[in-house]
């Protein structure tokens, strides 16, 4: 813009570089869209990539209990594609008592989509916007099915133990 119009109506005739400097920063965009896919890595692509890679379930809540987004790993907990999830209440899902907000995580259950009720823990956390008003919560579910069948076999291998136990006992 400097060496095509400002110096010209100043009187100074310099080479003309408009054109030239545009073409290059064209040809650096796109590489770097070949190279990278996209040219700039923003937030909101770096925040979808990094949900998409956790096994645990994270979704946000509108203010009334609807499910604004969820991930892949809530999606494969509840049984529900994705798509199904959004705007779905999640009582619906989780039919006791939420998780208290930016409280310890509670063990609940959870309704996949067959029916089958599955032990979950719950961390919920509130979502606000940058004037401090509440745009809803943040949940992220945790799959608790093989904590739960490791706490069996441990009661079970207690249990074997003191019946071992008890006939040593007895043959002493």
């Amino acid at each position: 813009t400097i060496t095509d119009v400002l110096l010209p109506n100043l009187g100074y005739q310099p080479p003309r570089l408009a054109t030239s400097t545009m073409a290059c920063l064209g040809a650096i965009a796109l590489s770097n869209i070949l190279r990278f896919g996209h040219s700039v890595l923003t937030p909101g692509t770096f925040a979808e990539q990094i949900l998409a890679t956790l096994p645990d379930g994270v979704a946000l809540l509108h203010p009334d209990g609807r499910i604004r987004s969820a991930n892949p790993g809530l999606a494969s907990i509840s049984g529900h594609p994705a798509q199904e999830l959004v705007a779905m209440g999640v009582e619906r899902l989780l039919p006791s008592e939420l998780a208290p907000v930016g409280g310890d995580a509670v063990e609940r259950v959870l309704i996949r989509a067959g029916g089958e009720r599955i032990p979950v823990s719950i961390a919920a956390s509130e979502l606000r916007d940058r004037q401090g008003y509440a745009l809803g919560r943040v949940l992220v579910v945790r799959d608790l099915r093989d904590v739960a069948q490791l706490r069996s076999r441990l009661i079970m291998s207690a249990r074997l133990a003191a019946v071992g136990e008890l006939a040593a006992g007895i043959a002493h």
